[in-house]
Parts: C-alpha cells; structure tokens; sequence
C-alpha cells in the first residue's frame, strides 16, 4: 500500500499511487519518471515549480509499486500507449481538464503519445533525453494479448505524424545512452511551437544532473503556453 506521503486513486484498470505537492490552486504539471528511475528523481524541478506556484503530480505508474492492477487477468502491457492511457485516466480522477505533463527517457516517449493521441487534454509537453519519433514508432513488445486488448489506441496513435501540443526537448549533450543526434531536426514534426535545449555536459539524466536548468526551461515553457 502507498506511504504516508503517497496518495492513491483507482482507474479503469489500476490502484495508481500517486505524490502531490505543490499549491492546490496552482495549475498541475505532471512529471513521468524514465527507467531506471523513480519518481522521487523529479525532486528538485518539482521544487522550483512549487516555488512558481504549479502544483505537481508525480505517479507510479503500471511496473512501479505501490501501484496495483485491480485485477489479476489484466494483460501487463507495458508501452507507451498504455503508460499514456493510465496517465490520462489519472489526470480524469483528479479532474484535471488540461494539464501540462513532463517526461524523460520511457516518460518522455509517454508524454509524446498523450499529445499524439490525446492533444486537446495538454497544454504544454516537455520530454527529455528522447526524441520524438512519429507515428509511434517506438518499439514495443511483441504481445498478441496486448496489441489485441490496445488495438483502437495503437492504431490512432500509428495515424498521427505531428504533434500540435506546445513541446520542449531537452538532451543532454553528454548522453551516451541516446545519441544527441537522434533528436536533431524534429521540428517539421510540430504544427505548434517547438524547442530543443541541448545541456552541454549533461548526460542523459538532465532532471537529476541539472534540475535548475530543466526547471527554468519547463517553466517557461508553461508561461508561453498560456
């Protein structure tokens, strides 16, 4: 079950725990950790946006305990377009209409699939470390079970080639677990306003290695977004 300091609400499919800081009337950004990593990584850009005045939401989502399946025979389906689905149906329990969300690494590929398929529900996307790759091509497991239960979704996503939410791409300069350079150039792929950041000597934790930084550049990124 989650701790003291660990909230939870149920979904479709999913207990999901959840931490939330932040002023309560601050507009909600939600942070999506990577792997490895832990939610607790987003620690110091949370803190700068709670000093900005945003409220955070930080969860575990399907894979990170304390969050449970509700039921056994639910298939463990873990890609990105499930991992969005679950975020998507968090943000609905907690009455979020539009929310800005920030992803690194697996997150990051979590937080490209939300404004693939769900672009009205963003008001802004920042990933980090990973770069956005169109029509969802991102490699996924090879589950029949899986791909059956998520077809509607995994075929709207494979339709969608730009991104019209407000995005932000930070990479670290000094990643040497994804090549600076597969992030170059992915601009054509945005309809809306669109920046890369490159973290010169940073390798491929930015939020960790530099929180000011990313936190600086996600807030702007909000206050331009409106």
């Amino acid at each position: 079950m989650p701790g003291e300091d660990v909230k939870s609400v149920h979904t479709a499919l999913l207990e999901v725990a959840y931490e939330d800081d932040g002023s309560r009337d601050g507009s909600p950004v939600m942070l999506l950790r990577g792997w490895p990593d832990a939610p607790r990584g987003w620690n110091g850009v949370a803190r700068a946006l709670h000093s900005a005045g945003w409220r955070t939401i930080v969860p575990y989502l399907r894979g990170s305990p304390p969050t449970q399946f509700l039921s056994q025979g639910t298939p463990r389906f873990g890609a990105a377009v499930a991992l969005a689905q679950d975020a998507i149906e968090l943000a609905d329990a907690l009455g979020f209409d539009r929310f800005a969300v920030v992803g690194h690494d697996w997150g990051a590929r979590t937080a490209y699939t939300m404004g693939a398929l769900f672009p009205e529900r963003l008001s802004a996307l920042a990933a980090l470390s990973v770069g956005y790759q169109p029509r969802g091509l991102f490699k996924v497991p090879d589950f029949e079970q899986s791909k059956r239960f998520w077809y509607q979704l995994q075929r709207g996503l494979h339709e969608v080639e730009r991104l019209s939410t407000p995005t932000l791409m930070i990479q670290g300069g000094s990643d040497y677990c994804d090549d600076p350079k597969e992030s170059e150039g992915l601009e054509r792929f945005s309809t809306g306003k669109y920046k890369r950041i490159l973290l010169e000597g940073i390798g491929h934790f930015p939020h960790r290695e530099s929180p000011t930084q990313v936190a600086e550049a996600v807030i702007r990124l909000i206050q331009d977004a409106g």
